[in-house]
């Protein structure tokens, strides 16, 4: 089996035809080869342009593993120090707030009334 030849950008600039009596137009051959080397040079740069791309996200993907590792052993941790907290332990914020402004209410009556809350036991 006969092997494909890849050629480069280079082989197809600097290949020469063997002019023969009833050959090609060698306008019309240099015109098509201007072509052919504008496509594998623009392909070539998108191709070197992808490998960094690939390159960067692999990177990324590295970091954002590293740092996934690193939020699910804080996780982990966290879990372990609250676990024996339970849903009951938890204050209501509405509830607490409500109950804060009805103690300064209070507390405002008492200085009316000429008490000091802080002295009441």
């Amino acid at each position: 089996m006969k092997k494909k030849v890849l050629l480069s950008y280079q082989d197809v600039l600097n290949f020469k035809f063997n002019p023969s009596k009833n050959g090609y137009n060698p306008l019309e051959v240099d015109t098509f080869l201007d072509d052919v080397l504008d496509t594998i040079d623009s392909k070539d740069k998108k191709i070197n342009d992808l490998e960094k791309q690939v390159e960067l996200l692999s990177e990324k993907t590295k970091e954002l593993a590293n740092e996934n590792k690193k939020l699910e052993k804080d996780f982990y941790l966290f879990k372990e120090k609250y676990k024996n907290i339970k849903d009951s332990d938890f204050v209501d914020n509405a509830n607490t707030l409500e109950m804060i402004k009805k103690i300064n209410l209070y507390e405002r009556k008492l200085f009316e009334l000429g008490q000091d809350p802080k002295k009441i036991k």
